[in-house]
């Protein structure tokens, strides 16, 4: 009995993030937010013997923020030994595609780490720069990829390939 008990502790706790490599091409929507600065000056102002004065001026200053939307395709690679993910210079800041120009293999490809996988889905996360590490989360039942960072996202609908087999 004892032994029984053992072998079904044992199935019970096998780790199920054991999986084969998978790569995915992922076609979708990328959004990415822009901040610009609006500086407002006014030369002239109305006072109150409803005449023009010339010698007043009034400024402000202020931030306006938007989310663009894109379409994109993202290719991910999950591997036991190393996984990584390849996103469009569209998906990256501006630091980064100032950094992108200096570099000899400019393949937009980024290593994942904190990767695991389990029955519903593949997760992970990869440092575009310090402060933004987005985290990606790909379904296996519905083939989606969401991808969600600090000012960019990604939404699309993945197409396992077979890397073992030429295409042409």
């Amino acid at each position: 009995m004892k032994y029984l008990l053992t072998i079904l502790i044992s199935i019970g706790s096998i780790n199920i993030s054991a999986y084969e490599d998978l790569m995915l091409s992922c076609e979708g929507v990328g959004s990415n937010t822009k901040t610009s600065s609006i500086n407002l000056n006014q030369n002239q102002t109305f006072n109150n013997s409803n005449s023009w004065d010339l010698n007043n001026s009034t400024s402000s200053a202020g931030s306006i923020s938007t989310k663009e939307n894109f379409s994109a395709t993202v290719t991910v690679f999950f591997s036991e030994q190393g996984s990584w993910i390849q996103i469009p210079l569209s998906l990256t800041s501006g630091l980064n595609k100032m950094s992108n120009a200096f570099k000899k293999d400019k393949k937009n490809k980024w290593d994942m780490y904190n990767v695991s996988a389990t029955e519903e889905e593949f997760k992970g996360k990869f440092k575009l720069n310090i402060l933004n590490k987005p985290q990606v989360v790909v379904n296996r039942f519905s083939a989606t990829m969401i991808m969600d960072g600090l000012g960019n996202g990604f939404n699309g609908k993945c197409k396992k390939i077979d890397n073992n087999k030429k295409q042409f």
